[in-house]
């Protein structure tokens, strides 16, 4: 004998409602994108007090966009450096000021490219040749929007610092200071030539920090990298800072000037 069985609306109407709740899950948990990563050096040789300035370039097969963010003091970037001297110094004082947060931007089907000026956290100032460990971790962090696994996330580098060229180290500061000048406000580029400049701990640069300052928003960079290197011409352009139209830059260099003992009335 056959068994008939027979719906009734309160069973067509739970039916419907489980098929909405699992259409509505599989919207919310999207497939995870996979990531290729290569990781170089924007240079294998540099002069003396030049920034070394790491390339993250990746792409993605997937025809969704993505959005990979190292987050705050870019703690997904994992970074060893053992310097000239067997040195082993690992990265972790936090990073401040504009440009210091890097997220990276990849089209759906295709590849892209970031840099991470590496002077953030280290010095290179010793001559000779270094080794540098970076790893950006497998999976995307919690507090990212996107899901996504990366591939080609860990390097081994290594980089060769030569005795300070000054001819070398002058046209550098140039090349930095025009992308800082010249790129859109909003372009990452612009921020990473921007603390890289800031980041060249020599007299040689002044002169391109001084003109970076006609850019306000350079300020909070450039004023402490001018009190750092305290030569006669730094100290003139913190003076000369002092009477600038802009109020933050004028606070920023008379705090500049009496860390140096030089406080202004």
């Amino acid at each position: 004998m056959l068994l008939s069985c027979t719906l009734t609306p309160i069973h067509w109407l739970l039916a419907l409602v489980q098929a909405l709740v699992l259409c509505a899950c599989a919207y919310a948990q999207p497939a995870t994108i996979p990531i290729q990563f290569n990781i170089t050096l924007q240079k294998m040789i540099v002069t003396q007090h030049e920034p070394v300035i790491l390339v993250l370039e990746f792409g993605s097969p997937s025809p969704q966009s993505v959005v990979v963010d190292l987050g705050y003091n870019s703690e997904k970037l994992h970074i060893t450096v053992v310097d000239p001297d067997g040195v082993v110094v690992n990265k972790t004082n936090s990073v401040e000021g504009p440009g210091a947060t890097y997220s990276f931007h990849i089209d759906g089907e295709s590849k892209s490219s970031g840099a991470v000026p590496l002077t953030d956290w280290f010095t290179f100032d010793k001559v000779g040749n270094y080794e540098i460990d970076v790893d950006l971790g497998a999976h995307s962090a919690s507090y990212e929007r996107f899901s996504y696994t990366m591939v080609g996330n860990r390097a081994k580098l290594n980089i060769t610092v030569r005795p300070r060229d000054e001819a070398a180290l002058r046209q550098v500061c140039d090349q930095l200071l025009s992308h800082a000048e010249d790129l859109p406000y909003d372009s990452q580029e612009k921020w990473v030539a921007a603390r890289a400049l800031a980041k060249v701990n020599d007299p040689v640069a002044v002169p391109f920090m001084v003109r970076a300052l006609n850019q306000r928003n350079f300020a909070r960079l450039m004023i402490p990298a001018l009190a750092r290197i305290k030569t006669a011409d730094a100290i003139a352009a913190l003076e000369s800072a002092t009477g600038s139209p802009d109020k933050e830059t004028q606070s920023l260099a008379h705090s500049a000037l009496a860390s140096l003992g030089r406080a202004q009335r």
